[in-house]
């Protein structure tokens, strides 16, 4: 295709808000897959590995927000919406199918992943209640300091109120 000398030079490229389209198609999945990873130490309780994927899943948002607003902008400067309904209709008025096909298969995949990462936030809400209510079992329940555990950390159980009746 040839660009017609009275456009502007960022419509002259038909792939200007596409131009990252596969770096995003390749980020949404690699997100994707941690979530997934999550989902399973979640599942199985293993909590104290899920420290080391926070940190690639902060790094993988922000790469993906870094993206989409750089499509944003793209479509901004070409005179559509900066949405994701604006490169829906970019993309139509492009009429290349395999354009549309790897804008479906991200679509595709980032509700795939707001899916996973709504169950995995009841899950960890989950696991949140179950963490409450171990402590609550270990706090006193009334005035009379009846808990497990005082504030020192020892047992604050205390001996029966009734003797013992030896015969």
């Amino acid at each position: 295709m040839h660009a017609n000398p009275d456009m502007s030079s960022a419509e002259s490229s038909i792939s200007a808000p596409a131009c990252f389209l596969e770096e995003e198609v390749q980020s949404a999945y690699d997100f994707l897959v941690l979530l997934r990873q999550e989902q399973s130490k979640l599942i199985d309780a293993n909590i104290h590995e899920l420290e080391s994927l926070t940190e690639k899943k902060s790094h993988l948002v922000a790469q993906l927000s870094h993206l989409a607003g750089s499509r944003h902008e793209a479509l901004a400067a070409t005179g559509y919406l900066a949405t994701e309904s604006g490169m829906q209709y970019w993309i139509e008025t492009k009429g290349d199918s395999a354009l549309a096909s790897k804008w479906q298969i991200l679509l595709g995949i980032m509700r795939d992943a707001q899916e996973v990462n709504r169950t995995n936030g009841l899950l960890i809400n989950t696991h949140l209640g179950n963490n409450q209510l171990r402590l609550n079992a270990l706090q006193p329940s009334d005035d009379k300091g009846d808990n497990l555990y005082g504030p020192s950390g020892h047992s604050s159980t205390r001996p029966s109120a009734r003797g013992l009746i030896l015969g």
